[in-house]
């Protein structure tokens, strides 16, 4: 019988939490600061090294999340982007929510996370590899238009993870998939297709 564990990628990789607890229209999420220090320590245990969020909840407005987005960009080694909050559909279209003034709401559309991303991959080496972490509603097609317009060379090495029901993930290969659970593996059910990931055989 062969048994398959999953081996995360080699090397360290920074993580950077992004959760949204406050909000004008919508109501509190008491627990996602707790969710993303869970996953943050999850993925501790694989040499991941957490870059602290130093803004209070009740300061972490639209401004601040673009302002740690752009932190995001910056990072100079492989690294994975958590972001938790609300989200919604309007219009077709999928978006996340972040508090832009004590009474309104501001919608975040991907291309807010794709551009950045972009930017991040411009500056990629050898081994360089992203994964951006969405839990919210909507989310699944939140990452699937993140996906759509970037071309081949810089979807190589980018995993996108949903982690609500029904979670899908994009792989670097362009092949998409569903897993009732990500948590199992934080690099999803298919480690060989990271670079420096591989299945190991008992």
């Amino acid at each position: 019988m062969t048994d398959e564990t999953c081996s995360p990628p080699r090397g360290g990789f920074d993580i950077f939490p992004i959760a949204l607890t406050r909000y004008a229209e919508s109501e509190e999420l008491i627990g996602a600061q707790a969710e993303a220090d869970a996953i943050a320590g999850l993925l501790g245990r694989y040499g991941g090294v957490v870059h602290s969020w130093d803004v209070p909840p009740e300061e972490r407005d639209v401004l601040a999340a673009k302002s740690r987005l752009d932190e995001w960009a910056m990072a100079t080694r492989s690294s994975v982007l958590l972001w938790l909050g609300h989200g919604k559909t309007k219009d077709g279209r999928a978006r996340l929510l972040a508090r832009q003034s004590a009474d309104t709401d501001e919608l975040i559309p991907p291309d807010t996370l794709t551009d950045k991303l972009v930017d991040l991959l411009k500056r990629r080496e050898e081994n360089f590899w992203v994964a951006v972490v969405v839990e919210a509603c909507s989310a699944s097609a939140f990452v699937n238009e993140m996906w759509a317009p970037l071309n081949s060379r810089q979807r190589a090495g980018v995993l996108l993870i949903t982690s609500s029901v029904g979670c899908a993930a994009s792989w670097s290969s362009g092949r998409k998939s569903r897993h009732g659970c990500a948590s199992r593996c934080p690099w999803g059910s298919s480690a060989d297709r990271w670079p420096g990931g591989r299945r190991r055989r008992k």
